[in-house]
This record gives C-alpha cells, sequence and structure tokens, in this order.
C-alpha cells in the first residue's frame, strides 16, 4: 500500500508532458560549454539533450543538415513539446535547422548571444589563416552585411526568445561599438522585431553558465514570456 501511495504521489509531481530541448554550442567549443546550463534545466524540469556536432568542419548551412535526423529522432519521440536554445553561433545554427523541419510539436527557441547580423570580428579576421583554422567554414558565415533572413525568415513563424549580454569584456573589447557582451553587438544579439528580449549582466563566454539564464529559459520555454522568479533553487 506504502509503495503504491509512494508512486502515485511520484507521478502528480511530474509534469503531465515533459518538455524537451536540443541544446546547440557555439562555434570553436564543443558540448561541455554547455554542460552546466543543461544541469540546470534538468533541475527545472526538463528533458534535455547536449549533442556535440562538427562546427569546426562545416559551414552553418551544413550543421543545420547534420543536426537534421537527431532533431527528427528527438521530435518524433519526446513525450511533450520540444524547443530548441543555442549559445552564440548555436543560435544561428538553429534557426537554419528550423527552417529546414519544424515538427507539430516545437516549441520555442532561445538564443544566447547569437549574432543574428554577423560579427564585425569577422569582418576583420576571416580572411586570416588563424581564424579560417580556428572557426572553419562557419566562421566565413558570420561576417556582417547580409540581411537578417539569409538564414531563414524573419521574424519566425514561432516563439523566438533574445538572450544578450552587456558586459563588454571579450575579444571584441576595443572594436566593437557599445553596447555589445564583448563579442557580439547588442543590435546583432537583439534584432528588432518579431521576438522577446532580455539583457542580462554577462559577458558573451558566460552567458550560459549563469543561473539566471537558465530560469529565464525555462520560464520562456513555458510561458513565451521571460518573467520569472529567480528564486527557484537550481
Amino acid at each position: 500500500m506504502m509503495n503504491t501511495l509512494t508512486s502515485r504521489a511520484q507521478a502528480e509531481t511530474q509534469p503531465a508532458k515533459a518538455q524537451t530541448v536540443l541544446l546547440l554550442h557555439a562555434a570553436v567549443v564543443n558540448q561541455a560549454s554547455l554542460a552546466l546550463f543543461a544541469r540546470r534545466l534538468r533541475k527545472l524540469g526538463f528533458i534535455v539533450h547536449n549533442p556535440a556536432y562538427p562546427n569546426r568542419k562545416l559551414g552553418i548551412f551544413d550543421c543545420a543538415e547534420y543536426l537534421k535526423p537527431l532533431f527528427q529522432s528527438l521530435a518524433e519521440s519526446c513525450p511533450g513539446p520540444i524547443h530548441l536554445a543555442g549559445h552564440s553561433m548555436g543560435g544561428l545554427v538553429a534557426r537554419r535547422l528550423l527552417h529546414l523541419w519544424r515538427p507539430d510539436n516545437f516549441g520555442r527557441l532561445i538564443t544566447m548571444g547569437s549574432p543574428h547580423l554577423g560579427s564585425p570580428l569577422a569582418d576583420i579576421f576571416h580572411k586570416y589563416g588563424f581564424y579560417k583554422k580556428l572557426f572553419g567554414p562557419a566562421g566565413q558565415d558570420l561576417v556582417t552585411g547580409r540581411s537578417i533572413d539569409w538564414l531563414a525568415p524573419w521574424p519566425p513563424p514561432y516563439q523566438i526568445g533574445l538572450i544578450a549580454g552587456n558586459i563588454p569584456i571579450g575579444p571584441g573589447s576595443f572594436h566593437l561599438a557599445h553596447p555589445s557582451d564583448g563579442t557580439v553587438r547588442k543590435v546583432s544579439a537583439q534584432p528588432y522585431g518579431g521576438a522577446a528580449y532580455v539583457t542580462i549582466p554577462a559577458t558573451h563566454t558566460t552567458i550560459p553558465y549563469l543561473k539566471r539564464t537558465a530560469r529565464l529559459s525555462a520560464a520562456f520555454f513555458r510561458s513565451g514570456s521571460f518573467e520569472t522568479s529567480l528564486d527557484a533553487p537550481i
């Protein structure tokens, strides 16, 4: 009897349909860069997948093609809605991925410091050998001067939340007009129109490492709004 009651109580504390999140890491780094963010989202009740993908060997379009079978498999097998979250270049890959295929149970997309309008740093360095070696083909996709909808239509036909940092410490500290996160200008991370916005005290690198980012993301995934209590233990 006790086991039955315990099982029933545990079942009542679980969401009716668990929500799934697929994370896409930034350029140069790998999935370890989002491991802490993934752990915090799991503590907040989400099923989280944080795969590696060949971000230094493929351009943004090809990265999306590479991830499409995984995205389809997860969407078809998850019990509830599936969301996407991408840090920096990962947010651009996510937009392209959703342009290729968007499941009926797709929820929302969050991008964290993603250069939707390109990066002036790429303009400066994209012809140099060290940059090409470090960033691979995708680095050439990060230059400015392209329309925002070169990857996919803007505003997108789904809910998108844009998180930007405002601490200008990073490789672009002396090259970017403020405000920026030290790597990406705020106007590029949060282009006007068709999106929810929030700016937090963070550098480009630290955005996904903050507890605030996990709480804001969880709130947006669940409600489409960044309004949230910042007291939830994670």
